[in-house]
């Protein structure tokens, strides 16, 4: 091979980090990237007397947001998975949480998507202050349900991820029906920033 042509042939750099194992065994393939920005979220104001219009639009991404972990419950076998989308299922119907917005809209006049977006930062710094770590791995399954819930007022539906087979997957984090979703489309492995061996 002559000079030139080994100068052509270079490999991007190697990089190692080390982590938390989740589960036994190692998966080796090509990187598929899931680079989620949060949604872009409107801070708008509205008027009182569409206040309850924008309450009712909640109530229905709400119902839109359980409606599609039941789907994705649905397609699974009884288990870990299964029991963590039950707990986001009830925590959707969590008087407190859907109160705080309701109170959002009604007396500070943010609109649904702005509502949304600071119950769930309050919720997730609450448990951001939490001693234990379970509790506090729970940050990913509020900020998961609250963009659900966004992108549904929002009118996105562009939710699930298709990974090819075989590659492994690296993001900052994932929920519960992202993982099991992934394992359906069987890939060799997922790597994230954040949680650990109760995500």
């Amino acid at each position: 091979m002559s000079e030139a042509g080994s100068e052509g042939a270079r490999t991007a750099p190697r990089h190692e980090r080390s982590g938390v194992a989740a589960s036994s065994g190692i998966g080796i393939g090509p990187a598929y990237v899931i680079d989620r920005r949060r949604v872009h979220v409107p801070r708008t104001k509205i008027e009182r007397e569409v206040a309850d219009d924008e309450v009712r639009r909640f109530q229905e991404a709400m119902r839109a947001t359980r409606q599609q972990i039941e789907v994705i419950k649905g397609r699974l076998p009884h288990g870990e998975h299964r029991a963590i989308l039950k707990a986001q299922q009830m925590m959707l119907r969590d008087p407190d949480l859907i109160g705080r917005v309701e109170v959002l809209i009604r007396e500070e006049l943010r609109g649904a998507e702005w509502a949304v977006a600071t119950a769930a930062d309050e919720v997730h710094e609450m448990l951001d202050r939490a001693d234990d770590d379970y509790f506090r791995e729970r940050r990913s399954d509020i900020m998961f349900l609250a963009e659900r819930v966004l992108q549904a007022l929002l009118g996105d539906h562009t939710h699930e991820i298709t990974p090819p087979a075989g590659s492994v997957v690296i993001a900052h984090d994932l929920s519960p029906a992202d993982t099991a979703h992934l394992h359906r489309c069987q890939v060799a492995g997922i790597v994230t920033a954040a949680g650990g061996k109760t995500s």
